[in-house]
């Protein structure tokens, strides 16, 4: 009777950790990787030639979908524009989500979609700085699990006056005993736009 007990432990533990797992998703080639330098709301880190910056949100609150495009600036922040794509199916995956204010905590079935734009950045100014403080989604899959808001820039060496943002949002279809859920976190990333601005 211990050994059946354990066993069902055992079973459940494994389906509650399935959110760190990504055999369904090839990331991003981490050889060659240089050391991390990190301020109070990015981490900057290099692959070969392209350079990659992750910007966290300054505020994790949520903020729920409406009809409208989120284009919500902090006050202070002057945009430049607004930087807006097109979400792209990726994959879909069994994931444990906790902590999210759209969901209860437990384990489901997700889509994950794509949101990638890129923006040009005129001469006179070297780089963008992003206003994080509304919705924007997930630099990684991986953070739709404890609802780690962020956006992944990045650039290439060979076209360091063109930046690429990205992040994910994910469709929350149904739980494990098939439940249909069908919410979208952190909202619809079609509907998202993230200001920017240039500086010098």
């Amino acid at each position: 009777m211990k050994f059946k007990n354990l066993f069902l432990l055992l079973v459940i533990g494994l389906a509650v950790c399935s959110c760190s797992s990504n055999d369904d998703f090839e990331d991003d080639n981490t050889d060659n990787v240089s050391l991390p330098s990190s301020s109070n709301n990015y981490y900057e880190y290099q692959v070969g030639d392209s350079i990659y910056r992750i910007v966290y949100k300054t505020n994790n609150d949520c903020v729920q979908e409406t009809n409208l495009n989120i284009t919500r600036a902090i006050s202070g922040f002057n945009p430049d524009g607004y930087a807006q794509g097109t979400a792209v199916k990726q994959f879909e995956k069994k994931a444990a989500i906790k902590n999210h204010p759209q969901v209860p905590n437990g384990v489901y079935y997700l889509e994950l979609w794509k949101v990638t734009t890129k923006v040009k950045i005129p001469k006179g100014y070297r780089d963008i700085e992003l206003d994080e403080s509304g919705v924007v989604g997930y630099a990684d899959w991986e953070d739709v699990c404890d609802n780690y808001q962020s956006v992944k820039i990045s650039y290439n060496r060979r076209h360091p006056d063109e930046r690429e943002l990205s992040f994910y949002t994910a469709v929350v279809k149904c739980n494990l005993v098939g439940q249909q859920i069908w919410e979208v976190l952190p909202m619809d990333g079609n509907k998202i736009k993230v200001p920017y601005r240039f500086i010098k």
